[in-house]
């Protein structure tokens, strides 16, 4: 696994690169999810919004965990959000509490329909959902009046 400091593992993390951590461990990802000191604390976790986009587009989601944290984690969690926000824009961005005992409640499971996805997500977290489908909405109208004009 490629190593190098916290803030280049969290922007890589948002890229979806090489799976990554730091020089001490501390921070490191597989895929999606992006942990803090083990897998006993998931900071962040990255979802795609794909199958909805009748475009054919791609537009990612972030849910950052909000659970009370050590000062270094509080850190990392920070840089994950900024590196997020900046990659996936601040509006594709929730934080919410309880991420890493809902993380497989979540996270989408291939066999699904989209539709049966954002359903589980919403059990969780339905501001979340709203918030998606809203955005997601916004971003269909917006592609569909470019295509008319």
């Amino acid at each position: 696994m490629a190593t190098f400091d916290s803030r280049t593992v969290a922007q890589r993390w948002a890229a979806q690169t090489t799976d990554s951590r730091n020089n001490n461990g501390s921070l490191y990802f597989h895929g999606p999810r992006i942990f803090s000191y083990g897998a006993h604390h998931l900071i962040g976790l990255l979802l795609d919004l794909r199958d909805y986009d009748p475009h054919g587009g791609t537009q990612k989601f972030v849910l950052i965990n909000a659970d009370r944290a050590s000062v270094t984690t509080s850190k990392q969690t920070s840089w994950v959000g900024g590196a997020a926000a900046i990659r996936h824009g601040a509006e594709n961005v929730f934080t919410v509490p309880g991420l890493t005992q809902a993380d497989q409640e979540v996270i989408w499971l291939p066999g699904l329909t989209p539709r049966e996805n954002m359903a589980r997500l919403r059990k969780v977290y339905p501001a979340v959902a709203d918030a998606l489908e809203t955005n997601l909405a916004k971003r269909i109208s917006r592609n569909e009046s470019l295509q008319t004009a």
